[in-house]
């Protein structure tokens, strides 16, 4: 297992300024993200106005790289070859599905496709991966859950979980023994923070990672035995986004090194 571990930061944590920056702004923004430590970036289409060929040469050449990309399901449904097309473009190998169904009768049948677009893009050359909130560890009515429902089928390797540590802690989990007994691959793992013991629906728990409960170091400890490499900081604030980042940085990239 590799021992390089790179801090990156989800293009949702800025999206105040990322997602209104012209081609000469983002630029600046990546330079203010890479002097913070940041190493790598994983973008939602919606966060960033250059062309992908373009914002990834941007990135580029302040020594940031794309460790993924979102794509909803709509989007692979709509124009599956466009989607690809993006990804090549950006030279992004991982694809995160980010959200899951709102109804809970549409869950088998999105689950079901999680796994074949798993198989579509890995013929393509690309892993899948499914991004966790706190939903898909809720009881459903026939009693399981749509993050077992997951787990069942992607046992044999067919994609990863993006395991978003601060929502596994709102479900009511321990984020370490979570990642320590995933029955299949730990892809990129999100570092986000919590302030107290919140409820499912208050998004504003989640703060810059290092300055909330959640205990790092057995959680790092569990992602370096399962050997992650790619470690992005997310959390939801809609302003100062950036200070904030660098607030997450400063406190993560010296426990990345122990």
């Amino acid at each position: 297992m590799s021992e390089e571990r790179i801090l990156g930061l989800q293009s949702y944590a800025i999206r105040d300024v990322l997602s209104v920056a012209d081609k000469e702004q983002t630029a600046v923004i990546a330079a203010d993200i890479a002097a913070m430590g940041y190493r790598s970036m994983e973008l939602r289409p919606e966060d960033y106005t250059p062309a992908p060929a373009e914002m990834r040469r941007i990135l580029a050449d302040r020594g940031i790289t794309v460790c993924a990309m979102h794509a909803e399901m709509t989007a692979l449904d709509d124009d599956y070859e466009e989607v690809i097309s993006r990804f090549r473009q950006m030279g992004c190998l991982q694809l995160v599905i980010p959200s899951r169904p709102r109804r809970e009768t549409d869950i088998p049948r999105f689950v079901d496709k999680v796994a074949y677009y798993a198989r579509k893009v890995q013929a393509d050359g690309l892993r899948l991966q499914y991004h966790n909130h706190v939903a898909e560890f809720a009881r459903l009515d026939d009693g399981t859950t749509m993050m077992a429902r997951l787990l069942d089928l992607a046992a044999g390797g067919l994609f990863s979980i993006e395991v978003d540590v601060g929502w596994v802690q709102i479900a009511g989990i321990d984020p370490a023994r979570f990642i320590e007994t995933l029955p299949t691959g730990v892809g990129v793992v999100h570092l986000r923070d919590v302030s107290a013991a919140p409820d499912f629906s208050n998004r504003s728990v989640t703060i810059p990672a290092g300055t909330g409960n959640l205990d790092w170091p057995s959680i790092l400890e569990a992602c370096r035995k399962r050997g992650v490499r790619d470690y992005v900081v997310e959390h939801s604030a809609k302003e100062e986004s950036m200070a904030l980042a660098a607030v997450a940085a400063a406190k993560m990239l010296p426990l990345l090194k122990n």
